[in-house]
Parts: structure tokens; sequence; C-alpha cells
């Protein structure tokens, strides 16, 4: 039996280890099943059941849930390959509206030049949660930082195909705030995805930068001081290290991307300077290659 890993408890699971819904329903009529599957009260198919009821039934649609935190899995996420990717950055980092100009560019953007197609309508979740959280904020032209959110912000997942090579795989986007790095109450998922990442997306801001503070001061309303880009940086390499139990001097290959959503305070900055950070950021960004 297909094993495949949750994109919400990244815990590995089977068909038969999650729950399955049936949406079997005709007016008229009191039947749950096309062909009589007991169900429970919850409406879940029996366990005997469910394989052949996901793979064969053609009748209703099939929900699957993930046995842990209780969401929808989609479909496609217990037949292809996952890419999960974590987006992690400091408060007011801009983290929230890059991640909603991130998605829009890729679906406007990915078409052509890589003769792909970008699914996002695969998981109602997915879409809900970017058009509110990432999505309306943007076009209103407001700020809003998810790392003051109390709950946990659900991830973004998008099915990713490829015409030419029918490679299909699944993009999934972790908004994790940098200040939950060390909440015990957020390490348990996180001890789980961001090991696993194929990808580290790491927000830079600049106006949180030391030297760069000591420029703007007196010249522009600076942000308050949050958490240091580096000590996010180094709980992410913990993490990495830990769980994966690498020895001393061993290299982590997972690439890292560290950009800067934040360019128009630069333009305050003197030319020498704004050329140094330019140099350090591109040299941190090539560091994988």
């Amino acid at each position: 039996m297909k094993k495949f890993t949750c994109p919400y408890c990244y815990g590995e699971h089977t068909i038969k280890t999650c729950d399955i819904k049936c949406t079997y329903n005709v007016p008229g009529s009191n039947a749950t099943c096309y062909k009589g599957v007991p169900k429970d009260s919850k409406n879940c198919i029996a366990d005997k059941y469910k394989e052949s009821c996901v793979n064969k039934c053609t009748h209703a649609r099939k929900e699957i849930y993930c046995p842990v935190h209780g969401n929808e899995i989609p479909r496609d996420c217990t037949l292809t390959d996952g890419a999960p990717i974590a987006l992690i950055g400091a408060k007011a980092s801009g983290k929230s509206n890059y991640i909603a100009v991130l998605i829009r560019e890729l679906e406007k953007k990915m078409v052509y030049p890589f003769g792909c197609t970008l699914n996002t309508a695969a998981n109602e979740e997915t879409v809900t949660t970017y058009r509110d959280v990432y999505e309306s904020p943007l076009l209103r032209h407001e700020v809003v930082d998810t790392t003051d959110k109390q709950v946990a912000v659900p991830p973004l997942i998008y099915p990713l195909s490829f015409t030419k090579t029918k490679k299909n795989v699944i993009l999934t986007f972790y908004d994790t705030a940098g200040e939950n790095l060390d909440n015990p109450d957020r390490m348990d998922v996180m001890n789980q995805y961001i090991p696993n990442s194929k990808g580290i997306i790491l927000l830079l801001d600049p106006l949180q930068v030391p030297s760069i503070r000591a420029q703007l001061a007196g010249k522009m309303k600076l942000p308050a001081q949050n958490s240091d880009t580096v000590q996010i940086l180094n709980r992410v390499v913990t993490i990495i290290r830990n769980i994966k139990n690498m020895k001393p001097g061993q290299k982590i290959d997972i690439p890292i991307a560290l950009p800067t959503p934040k360019r128009m305070p630069l333009t305050e900055m003197p030319i020498s300077e704004r050329v140094a950070f330019a140099s350090i950021t591109t040299s941190i960004f090539c560091l994988s290659s």
C-alpha cells in the first residue's frame, strides 16, 4: 500500500490510516453509498473498504483527512511527491506580502516559460487562507503580519504539473514566524517540515540590520527592533542538525534564499552602503552553489 507524507502533521500515512469521508448523496434517497459500504456516525468509511472506495469508486467525491490534525488532505498529496518550502521571517519583515506576491507570480509567470500549470484550487483551505490572509490585505494595500496570530496559519498546498515531462509535484509553503522557532508549542510541527524542506526562504529585513539602522536613524521612522536574522538562521540550522543527527562540520544540503522584500528604505543610504549591502545579500543567496 502506497505511503505518503501528510502536509499538515508531516507524518507518514496510508489511505487506511486516514479518515475517509464519502460525499455520496442522492436527493430523495436514504442511501449513503452507491454500493452500500458501511459508514460510522461521522460518515467515515470502514477501514477495510477505504482503499477500494478511494481508488475505484466513481460515484462520489472522497475526502481524505489527516488523522492527527483533522485537515482535509488534497488527493494529489497521496499520489505525488511533495516539495515543502519553509518561508521564514521575523515580525514585520514583509513575509505575508511576499507570500501573496510569490503565489501570484508563480501562477501567472511559470506557465509559458516552464510549460507547467499551478493548481490553485486543489484544496479549499488553501484557497480560503490565501485569499483572506494574504491576497485581500495586499490588494487593500494593508500590511499584515501573520506572526501576530495566536493560531497556526495552515500551509498553502499547490499541485504543480509539467506538461512535457509529465512530472507532477506538490508545492507546500509553510509560513513560519522567526519568533516561533523557540516556541515549544509550535516546535512539534516545525521539527518535521523544516529539516525535510526542499528549500528555505529566509526573508532579510534591512531595517533590522544594526549598521543600516544606524545609517537611517533620524532620516526615517524605523520599526521596532525584532528578532535578529542571524539568530533566526542559527535556530533553523540547530533544528536541522539536531533532527538529522548531523556530525560537526557536515554540510546542510537544503538550498536557502535570502530575499529582501523592503527595497525603498535603502535609497536613503549612502551609495557605498547600498552597494555593500547588495554585495552581502547576493553572496549569501548564492552560497548553496
